[in-house]
């Protein structure tokens, strides 16, 4: 069977070579129906793109690599799932990497990225300093989804963070409970857990309520959920709510208070983050602090192509709203 090329398609559609393969790159240079035209016949005729060739000419690969730090949360699937499909439509290849928060992994994953000669990166799991650094010494266009840094050195897509943990304490005061149990992740390492807290203060102050510091209980992987509302009930008893670094940790503070005998919202109110309910089947409904994730994975793509494009030379950021979804917790 007789490859079909450009030439070909030229002829049956009556323009130039040029002119096809921008249309078939849907470049903007041409027309949105001409661009619709052309692909439907190519794809009619049975046309693949010469990768290599084109990869050859261009200097590009076509491919973006995509970094997460773990999928055990479904929030990271739904991510990931947005981002493929919208690059994918692009015409690009994803390569997908998952470091499970592992430094070895890590490096490995940015290494073999920059092997592979992809075009671009995007991470949705903060980056040791010394990958970022390898990242931006290759010169390679790079996205940060997530909060890393208020100046970063790079481009970032986030939620507001500030504001999601304003708001979650903010509902939760407004509904009178006073002592409020807080369990995130380190803000040492992870700069969204030190803006929830900021946020968590201001609602605080403008209800006139001390924040006590020993009600904030800091998650690090080694200990479960468990272990820490046990040392919670010991220690501050007196909490009447708890929110949680996100919705898998806030099921499992919902399943403990309830294995104890502490009824939720009617003892104890919950509130996670990400509203994981909208993507996936619960056995409840939790109150939840949550974004517009197609939203976001959008501006994260549009940020990696105007890189891709040279329109972006210096580090940009966006924030993304944060709303909240009150359900059966709190």
């Amino acid at each position: 069977m007789k490859k079909i090329t450009l030439k070909d398609i030229a002829e049956v559609t009556g323009l130039s070579i040029n002119s096809v393969s921008r249309a078939l790159k849907d470049k903007d240079s041409i027309s949105l129906e001409t661009r619709k035209m052309v692909q439907q016949v190519a794809k009619d005729m049975g046309y693949i793109p010469n990768s290599l060739a084109s990869s050859m000419r261009s200097g590009r690969t076509d491919s973006i690599a995509i970094i997460l730090g773990e999928m055990v949360n479904p929030y990271n699937a739904y991510l990931m799932n947005h981002l493929t499909t919208h690059l994918h439509d692009r015409g690009y290849t994803t390569l997908m990497f998952v470091t499970n928060q592992r430094r070895s992994h890590e490096e490995r994953a940015v290494q073999t990225a920059i092997s592979k000669n992809v075009d671009a990166i995007i991470s949705a799991t903060q980056l040791r300093p010394d990958n970022l650094e390898l990242i931006m010494n290759h010169h390679i266009p790079f996205v940060q989804i997530g909060l890393v840094s208020m100046k970063p050195a790079f481009c970032q897509v986030s939620k507001d963070e500030y504001h999601s943990g304003y708001i979650a304490a903010r509902h939760l005061l407004l509904k009178g409970h006073r002592r409020i149990l807080n369990i995130i992740f380190p803000e040492k390492h992870f700069a969204f857990s030190h803006e929830r807290i900021r946020g968590i203060r201001q609602a605080y102050a403008e209800f006139n309520v001390p924040f006590d510091e020993k009600l904030v209980y800091t998650y690090y992987r080694e200990e479960t959920v468990r272990t820490i509302i046990a040392r919670a009930l010991e220690e501050t008893p007196s909490f009447t709510a708890v929110i949680a670094g996100n919705d898998v940790l806030a099921w499992q503070v919902v399943e403990t208070l309830e294995s104890k005998g502490i009824r939720v919202p009617q003892d104890c109110g919950v509130i996670g983050f990400d509203d994981l309910h909208s993507f996936i089947s619960v056995p409840y409904v939790l109150t939840s602090v949550a974004s517009n994730l197609s939203d976001l994975t959008h501006h994260a793509i549009d940020m990696l192509m105007a890189q891709l494009d040279n329109e972006i030379t210096t580090p940009r950021m966006y924030i993304e709203s944060t709303y909240l979804v009150e359900g059966e917790t709190t």
